[in-house]
């Protein structure tokens, strides 16, 4: 009896490498934020990429503001390009470093929260086909970033991104179970 009693004390005197619950909820929380914002943000740069090759300016509001010269808007595509590398690099590299749970959990909140807006922006892509005059008509505001941000190629590379990271975590073997320490 005094045996299990001492066995008991010395593992649970172990240090445990399990993540706190507040860590893998926050990390979940962070990237459904980090989620939304980079499908919004590639949105707002779509259009406003779509109206330099066009000669358009448009405001935040999605609405035409002025006339220019049509060109290449090397900053915006630079932004677009930025973006993904930094989702890419919190996906593949960052969390990784964290434990599994963590991991899954980041990497499923970016892909439903990313997903749930690249499935509003499919709904609605129908409803914006080109006018009469061939022009394409984009709803202003948050909605018209939902829509070009949802349709873009680099979001739905990082959603399948996401998704594979969280596969992978389910994969992952913890420091626990490897130690032959887990409980389950």
């Amino acid at each position: 009896m005094a045996r299990a009693t001492n066995e008991t004390l010395s593992h649970s005197s172990l240090p445990s490498t399990r993540p706190r619950a507040g860590l893998t909820v926050g990390f979940a929380v962070l990237f459904t934020i980090f989620g939304i914002v980079a499908v919004l943000l590639t949105g707002i740069l779509s259009m406003q990429i779509e109206g330099a090759r066009t000669g358009a300016v448009f405001g935040l509001d999605n609405a035409l503001v002025g006339i220019s010269e049509p060109h290449i808007p090397l900053l915006q595509l630079a932004a677009v390009a930025a973006i993904g590398t930094l989702v890419a690099f919190a996906l593949l590299s960052w969390i990784r470093a964290k434990a599994p749970v963590v991991q899954f959990a980041a990497s499923l909140a970016y892909a439903l929260s990313s997903g749930a807006l690249v499935a509003w922006a499919l709904v609605m892509a129908p409803a914006t086909l080109p006018t009469g005059d061939g022009s394409p008509t984009t709803p202003e505001g948050l909605t018209g970033w939902v829509l070009r941000g949802g349709t873009n190629s680099v979001v739905h590379v990082l959603l399948l991104l996401a998704i594979c990271s969280a596969i992978a975590a389910l994969t992952r073997r913890s420091p626990e179970r490897e130690a032959g320490t887990d409980a389950s």
